[in-house]
C-alpha cells in the first residue's frame, strides 16, 4: 500500500515533493547506473516516472495500489530505461531478452496491469530457492552492485556472483514462461 504522504507530495504539497524527491533520488539513480545508462539519462528517467506517477495521484489510482511505493516507483522506472536501452541499442548489465518476459508496463497504463506484472514476478521469485531470492534482492530491490554482493555473501569471485545472478534470473523466466502459457 502507498503510504498517502507520498500520494499528497505528487498531487501537490511541495514540501512532500521536495522529501519524496530527495528521499528517492540517489536510490534510483544508483539503480539505473547498473544498466549503463548514464547521470544524465537516470535523471531524465526519474523525472519521467515522477510525472507518469503524478498523472495516477491526480487521476485517484496510486490508493489502489497493493505495492510499496519505493517498489512501484523502481518497476515504472526500470521499464523505462529498457526501453531506453532498446531504442538506442545499449547494452547494461543484461540484455534485454535475458529480462523476464513482462509484458509492456508503460503501455499497461492502468494499474491493474502494473500490479498484476508485478504479484506475477514477486509470486516467482518466491518459487526460486532461498539463494536466488537473496541474490535477486540485493542486485535489484537493494541495488548493490556484483563487487558488494560478492564481499558480502562470501563468493570466490564477481563472476561467480554474476554466473549465479544469471542463472536465477533463467530459473524466473522459464517460470513466467509456464505461468503464461497455461492462461
Amino acid at each position: 500500500m502507498i503510504d498517502p504522504k507520498w500520494v499528497k507530495a505528487l498531487t501537490g504539497d511541495e514540501l512532500g515533493l521536495k522529501e519524496l524527491y530527495s528521499t528517492f533520488r540517489t536510490p534510483f539513480l544508483s539503480f539505473l547506473r547498473k544498466t549503463g545508462i548514464n547521470e544524465d539519462e537516470a535523471l531524465s528517467i526519474f523525472h519521467d516516472t515522477l510525472i507518469t506517477l503524478r498523472k495516477k495521484a491526480i487521476q485517484g489510482k496510486l490508493s489502489e495500489v497493493k505495492h510499496q511505493f519505493k517498489t512501484y516507483l523502481f518497476a515504472i522506472g526500470k521499464y523505462k530505461a529498457y526501453d531506453l536501452i532498446q531504442k538506442e541499442g545499449k547494452r547494461g548489465w543484461m540484455s534485454i531478452s535475458e529480462f523476464p518476459e513482462i509484458e509492456d508496463w508503460e503501455d499497461a497504463e492502468d494499474k491493474e496491469d502494473l500490479d498484476e506484472n508485478l504479484n506475477l514476478i514477486q509470486k516467482g521469485i518466491r518459487q526460486l530457492g532461498n539463494s536466488c531470492q537473496r541474490m535477486l534482492t540485493l542486485f535489484y530491490i537493494q541495488g548493490l552492485k556484483i563487487k558488494e554482493i560478492q564481499e558480502k555473501e562470501g563468493y570466490e569471485n564477481e563472476n561467480t556472483v554474476r554466473a549465479q545472478k544469471s542463472r536465477c534470473l533463467k530459473s524466473l523466466k522459464i517460470w513466467l514462461e509456464k505461468q503464461k502459457t497455461n492462461e
